[in-house]
């Protein structure tokens, strides 16, 4: 697949997009707008209590609809149809055989009774609100009058207490529809041909099934909450399949695409005062089913990773890291932004086996570097090598490391932090045949300086790091200022929430499907992206601060469920 099948990101569209802007033209009046809709386009309430009315719900839709497009007071749009039968009957009220007194058209108390649970429960008049802003703005874009209002600024000067939650709701809400619509942009990529599912069924089974836990088997027959929709569900073997046909290279692409969109909306609502502080990381996911069984998961990288040749194959399954346990698992690498009080996955790769480190850190932080600038990089004992160094060396940004212990830097640590609570060793070489540095003989050193904070109460986890930070120890001054330069990195337990929200956005799956496993690992750094993204516009449009008075990080204003619960709205009303 070339770089020109994916999709546009920059201007995602759903169905329901392109079905009502085909409507709009400049002279497009609401009632002929409102009227022409077909059924499927309505807001619809989920639910139709059937009361007694005679009156068809569609139609009721279409006058609150069309009440909150024009502006026109309820007693008016009803006495314009009353006076005008074939409008009536555009709306799709019928005739009503026997019905006592004149006219087929509802009064104002039968509609309000209608919206106050008649027929559908009050809090989904909502629906119909937002089918209207979305309207408006499309027919802003399409250059019609009516797109006028969508620009009028509301006055909240004297909003009741009700009036502002319902505000606070609906900008969670806009801020839910947006992070959907960018999710469009994954299902257009990934949908096979031929398909008779469409956009929203896909993506509100997988939505499913990373919030339920769900695998795909089980979400698309799932009884106890089905996805209706007009066209037929994907089965189960439809996730098992598809992402098999896709090249690992092409999923880690649509993964870099749609990041780079995601990014970009944030900075709408984050300013980027700085370069950001990054941290990489890697996350194993288990391999299903017995070990011994496990096929070796032997993939053509191709182009994955520019420095390999085209023809190289490495094993994606690795052991896991317990020796005494012979499960096996998927290593997944990550590049997170950490710092600003905000944390997102910005790129992924998978890990294959025979390929060097420092191959993977570069691929990573240069990727990263496309999209934003990079000011310092965090990185665990698991990357410390003499390639990774040297590469790091070579990217300019600042780094902070967690240096592994080998022989000869535990005798560093025993000769010197005895004497100080910080020690410090400058230009320390690190060899390379302490992990191999590609493109450079055995017997080069990576350069880096050693910082060792010794633990309080237990001499055994005293902690060393490697860093290209100007540090030194010769003073008290000098060595507070090494403790400082490498503060952050200690706090890195709030880095690795990260990770753990990732893997609770992961849908599960029997498969041992390398690929299959990439697709959803893909697709849960995206989500819990996305999630992040919502939360950044509803804070920004409510004038919450991302951080208190304290400098800590405020509260979630939208928490998952609830932000699952309006995606899914949104995959149903706009599919």
């Amino acid at each position: 697949m070339a770089d020109d099948d994916f999709p546009d990101l920059h201007d995602i569209e759903t169905p329901f997009d392109r079905r009502v802007s085909g409507r709009i033209g400049a002279e497009t009046t609401p009632f002929e707008l409102v009227a022409g809709l077909d059924e499927r386009d309505l807001p619809m309430p989920k639910t139709d209590e059937k009361s007694r009315s005679p009156f068809p719900l569609a139609a009721l839709v279409r006058v609150f609809l069309f009440h909150e497009i024009s502006g026109i007071a309820i007693d008016e749009i009803l006495d314009r149809l009353e006076e005008n039968p074939d409008e009536a009957a555009a709306f799709g009220f019928e005739d009503i055989p026997d019905r006592y007194g004149a006219g087929d058209v509802p009064d104002q108390s039968r509609l309000s009774r209608a919206k106050n649970g008649d027929r559908f429960d009050p809090g989904e008049y909502e629906r119909i609100e937002r089918r209207a802003e979305r309207i408006l703005e499309l027919c802003h874009e399409q250059g019609n009058p009516m797109g006028l209002r969508s620009l009028e600024p509301e006055d909240k000067q004297d909003a009741s207490g009700s009036t502002e939650r319902r505000h606070a709701k609906e900008k969670r809400n806009e801020a839910a529809e947006e992070a959907a619509k960018m999710a469009a942009a994954v299902y257009t990529f990934l949908r096979a041909k031929n398909t008779s599912y469409d956009m929203e069924t896909f993506l509100r089974v997988l939505a499913d099934m990373s919030a339920n836990g769900r695998t795909a088997r089980a979400a698309c027959r799932n009884d106890d909450d089905p996805i209706e929709c007009e066209n037929l569900k994907p089965t189960g073997d439809t996730f098992r399949y598809h992402p098999n046909d896709l090249h690992p290279t092409h999923l880690v692409r649509m993964h870099d695409n749609v990041v780079e969109l995601l990014v970009e909306k944030i900075k709408r609502f984050i300013e980027f005062e700085r370069p950001a502080k990054i941290s990489i990381d890697s996350t194993d996911v288990p391999v299903p089913g017995d070990p011994e069984k496990t096929d070796p998961a032997v993939e053509e990288i191709g182009e994955m990773f520019e420095e390999l040749p085209d023809d190289a194959t490495g094993q994606f399954v690795h052991g896991v890291q317990d020796e005494d346990s012979d499960a096996k698992c998927y290593r997944f690498v990550t590049l997170n932004i950490v710092g600003q009080h905000f944390r997102i996955p910005l790129v992924v790769r998978p890990k294959p086996k025979g390929v060097p480190q420092e191959v993977l850190v570069r691929e990573l932080y240069w990727r990263a570097q496309e999209i934003v600038s990079i000011e310092e990089a965090y990185l665990d004992a698991g990357f410390y090598s003499a390639g990774v160094l040297w590469s790091l060396n070579e990217t300019g940004s600042d780094y902070v490391m967690s240096a592994r212990k080998g022989k000869r830097l535990k005798r560093w640590e025993e000769r010197n932090l005895q004497r100080h609570d910080v020690a410090v060793e400058r230009d320390y070489g690190v060899s390379g045949s302490y992990g191999s540095i590609e493109g450079v003989s055995a017997d080069e050193y990576a350069r880096t300086n050693i910082v060792g904070i010794p633990h309080r109460e237990n001499p055994d986890k005293t902690v060393l790091f490697a860093t290209n930070k100007d540090v030194r120890d010769e003073i008290g001054l000098d060595r507070r200022r090494a403790r400082e330069a490498i503060e952050e990195y200690s706090k890195r337990g709030e880095h690795e929430k990260c990770y753990e929200m990732v893997k609770k956005f992961l849908a599960p799956t029997e498969s041992k499907s390398f690929r299959l496993h990439l697709f959803y690992f893909c697709f849960a750094t995206l989500a819990y992206g996305m999630w992040k993204l919502a939360d950044f516009r509803a804070k920004k449009d409510l004038g919450i601060p991302l951080v208190d008075e304290e400098g800590r990080t405020t509260d979630t204003v939208i928490e998952f469920d609830e932000f699952l619960g309006t995606v899914e709205d949104f995959l149903e009303e706009y599919g």
